[in-house]
């Protein structure tokens, strides 16, 4: 069983590494396209660029599309918007409804910070103030121990919605499968 995983894990690896650079070349007009079309809305810079948790608890930098106005993460409710956040930008309310502020994220999955699926990395300080119930602390341990994903489990059941104990727990399903 260990050999299986062993070599399961290593065949995500290269498929993660393989298919972000096909992905990359293909996408590549549509990454040129959203870059205009943020630059033109609200300048530069084109790529949002966050702190987060990764594999083993190393920090690394996460990249997206700006979707915000620029610096406002430091004004209001910080990383953290709302519906209707007048800070987000006309194409930035076009990339998030499609969830094409995340393809940047090819870069961290060729660079091997992060995969395709696998649980979503926090930002670096988002559990400081969060309440996590005793269950699910396990839980937070268990997930540094695999790559974080572009997508995961609890991004496809309730998207962006739920508390961190919600996403912990699909995150446990998840995990349990690996």
């Amino acid at each position: 069983m260990y050999i299986i995983n062993f070599f399961a894990k290593i065949l995500k690896f290269i498929f993660d590494r393989l298919f972000g650079l096909i992905s990359l070349i293909f996408l590549s007009p549509i990454f040129l396209i959203i870059g205009f079309l943020v630059y033109f809305d609200d300048g530069l810079p084109i790529f949002f660029k966050q702190k987060r948790i990764g594999i083993k608890g190393k920090f690394f930098t996460m990249f997206k599309f700006r979707t915000m106005r620029n610096g406002s993460e430091k004004f209001g409710t910080g990383y953290y918007c709302f519906e209707n956040d007048p800070r987000i930008t006309r194409t930035g309310i076009f990339l998030r409804k499609y969830s094409l502020d995340e393809l940047p994220q090819i870069f961290n999955i060729i660079k091997a910070e992060m995969s395709f699926i696998g649980p979503r990395p926090p930002i670096f300080d988002e559990l400081e103030n969060e309440i996590i119930n005793k269950e699910n602390l396990k839980v937070l341990n268990s997930r540094i121990k695999v790559r974080p994903g572009l997508t995961g489990y609890s991004q496809v059941i309730m998207r962006n919605e739920g508390s961190w104990n919600e996403k912990l727990y699909l995150d446990n399903i998840y995990l349990s499968h690996k």
